[in-house]
């Protein structure tokens, strides 16, 4: 079906720009007439005159590429954008594209308001840096450029030096996504550029593999996607390695504190010592944590090995890991061993040490530490009782939440954060539960904990219970999925992402279709009866009537309207596109509309004057005009 409704519109484009060559070829007034009339005709098909094909490219466009100024003109005025024109001509890389450009610019009324600074934007994304200077030049000093989007042309067209000159004119506050250049690139078959732009990510930001792969499958740059999927590969099989290297890692501390403390020899001490400087030095902290998100010291705790643990002491590791290893491992009395005789004089951080008895359920022991704590510090009940509903223990949080201060309020959501991270779902619910109007649970930060702790079905469950105005942030959750090693849960929430940014690309893709059709100025008149197969009724209904509406402008153009009439009319239309847009929902991503109705620009002033936000993607721009060549040849002369 997608196939077949292709042909029709390379069909539909084919046969309008061969009618424009032809209208600009006519040398009679009658010919010229039957030439609108037949126009006219493939109008009123139902099918936009901005349409574009599969490679995003329109009739305008292929009549600005060839130089056919009379037949731009011709298509103009039956409604035409011209900056389409000005597209086709920049992307014919075998002229100077400048002059041609402002002979389309003079032949337009001249109360039409030029967009100088759309028209910058396509000169930097065919690499002409300075003609988009000229063209920002001329823009009324009420606009502003936005820099930022001309880099992210001048990427998508292939022209690493404009878009690193635009990016240098950004102001300081714009944020640089790297991401963003790439993708741009990418999608338009530039690996080399996006390799680039890659490269100048710094740490903490990364590369966003998946955003870049799906780029290119837009632009249909199949090797591009294949470059980066196989780099996306090389990086998930190394962060595995450094997974393991760290469970590796470790083991080896483990085993040589263990060693050390059954050393009986000097030289066999120091040898020990040598062998953990190494571990040391290759750039892994002692601190780190493996796939069960316990530490070194941890793992002594739990073995209630305190000889061993004072030599990795020695060497950075925390008391307070230790404490939690053994309150873990139920060994009490080296915690209280240790908190009497505190080794090395290491400060205490008592109000630590009760939050870890606390996480285990020790409620006595929490006590006794809260009370060593001297002045000026105080205990902290809200720390407290945040690690004792992470161990799940409902009751104790509510003990150490009851001794809060009367001005200090309880913070729900961070506990049933905690008990979500932990797995512990009762406790997370109970929690939210206490969370009273106006204030709302925050469901995607529970969510993210328990994504963080690697319970997806509990993430999900949380997720669920978002409701409008408010949306589940898939990707925030792919991020902290794959932070955490989850690289099943990671791929799962990319995925939800995809989707719903596929979802929402295309239905503003279709509303914005069905809008071109009752564009201004627009002399042709639309039925779309044939776009919408019977399933998709309510669809065609809508369709027809704004087709019906747009009717009764054309006739009724030279009729005055008053302003009461006139707000009645634009209150119709909104309530129209309201239901559209709640049916395009419900039609799921219809592509049998989408394909068809792609979205165009008015060529109204006040549209015109309007610009492209800098968060759009730069559109696709691979469109291989060699395929229409032959049949131009064939059919176009």
């Amino acid at each position: 079906m997608i196939s077949g409704q292709n042909n029709v519109v390379d069909n539909f484009i084919k046969d309008l720009v061969r009618e424009a060559e032809e209208y600009a070829r006519a040398s009679t007034p009658e010919h010229k007439e039957a030439i609108k009339k037949k126009v006219k005709s493939f109008l009123k098909q139902g099918i936009s005159i901005h349409t574009k094909n599969t490679y995003n490219y329109n009739a305008a466009n292929f009549l600005g590429r060839w130089y056919k100024k009379e037949a731009c003109l011709f298509l103009w005025e039956q409604g035409a954008n011209y900056l389409d024109f000005i597209k086709g001509i920049f992307s014919n890389k075998d002229k100077d594209p400048l002059p041609f450009v402002e002979e389309i610019i003079n032949n337009m009324p001249k109360d039409l308001i030029i967009d100088y600074h759309e028209i910058a934007v396509l000169a930097a994304r065919y690499g002409h840096q300075e003609a988009a200077e000229n063209y920002l030049a001329k823009m009324p000093s009420s606009q502003h450029p936005d820099y930022y989007w001309l880099a992210l042309n001048g990427a998508a067209g292939g022209h690493q030096p404009v878009a690193e000159y635009f990016l240098s004119k950004t102001k300081a506050s714009q944020k640089i996504d790297y991401n963003d250049l790439a993708a741009s690139a990418a999608r338009n078959g530039h690996q080399l550029i996006a390799d680039y732009f890659l490269s100048k990510i710094t740490p903490p930001a990364k590369p966003d593999y998946d955003r870049i792969i799906k780029s290119a499958e837009k632009g249909h740059n199949i090797a591009v996607a294949q470059h980066f999927t196989a780099l996306a590969l090389a990086k998930k099989e190394a962060q595995q390695v450094v997974h393991n290297m760290v469970d590796t890692f470790i083991s080896c501390l483990v085993r040589c504190a263990k060693d050390y403390a059954l050393a009986s020899t000097p030289q066999s001490k120091r040898n020990i010592e040598l062998a953990i400087e190494s571990f040391l030095q290759a750039n892994l902290s002692i601190h780190a944590k493996d796939k069960n998100n316990l530490n070194a010291a941890m793992y002594l705790g739990m073995e209630n090995n305190k000889p061993a643990w004072l030599f990795l002491e020695s060497k950075g590791a925390r008391l307070a890991d230790f404490i939690e290893g053994a309150f873990k491992g139920n060994h009490l009395a080296l915690v209280n061993d240790l908190l009497d005789n505190v080794p090395n004089n290491l400060e205490v951080n008592y109000n630590l040490i009760a939050a870890l008895a606390a996480k285990y359920g020790y409620q006595q022991w929490a006590e006794n530490f809260l009370s060593k704590i001297k002045s000026p510090q105080r205990p902290d009940y809200m720390m407290v009782a945040k690690f004792a509903a992470a161990g799940g223990h409902q009751i104790l949080a509510d003990h150490f939440l009851s001794k809060l201060p009367t001005v200090e309020k309880p913070d729900y959501d961070i506990l049933a954060t905690a008990a979500a991270e932990r797995g512990h779902q009762q406790v997370a619910d109970y929690f939210l539960g206490k969370i009273a109007a106006p204030e709302k649970p925050n469901y995607n930060m529970v969510a993210v904990s328990a994504v963080l702790g690697g319970h997806l079905q509990l993430a999900t469950y949380y997720l669920d219970k978002i409701a409008p105005p408010d949306k589940a942030n898939y990707r925030l959750m792919s991020i902290d999925a794959k932070l955490r090693g989850h690289v099943e849960m990671a791929s799962y929430f990319l995925a939800k992402h995809r989707a719903e940014q596929d979802l929402k690309e295309n239905t503003a893709a279709a509303a914005s279709g069905l809008l071109a059709f009752s564009a201004e100025p627009v002399i042709h008149t639309t039925n779309q009866a044939t776009l919408f197969s019977s399933e998709n009724a309510p669809l065609r209904d809508i369709s027809n009537t704004i087709a019906s509406n747009d009717n009764q402008r054309v006739k009724a153009k030279d009729t005055p309207l008053d302003s009461e009439s006139l707000q009645k009319q634009i209150e119709a239309e909104k309530s129209k596109l309201t239901k559209l847009h709640k049916l395009l929902e419900e039609e799921n991503n219809n592509e049998e509309s989408t394909t068809v109705m792609c979205s165009s620009k008015s060529v109204t002033p006040v549209a015109q004057s309007k610009r492209k936000s800098s968060k759009k993607k730069a559109p696709s721009d691979n469109a291989p005009f060699s395929i229409y060549a032959n049949s131009r040849r064939a059919k176009f002369k």
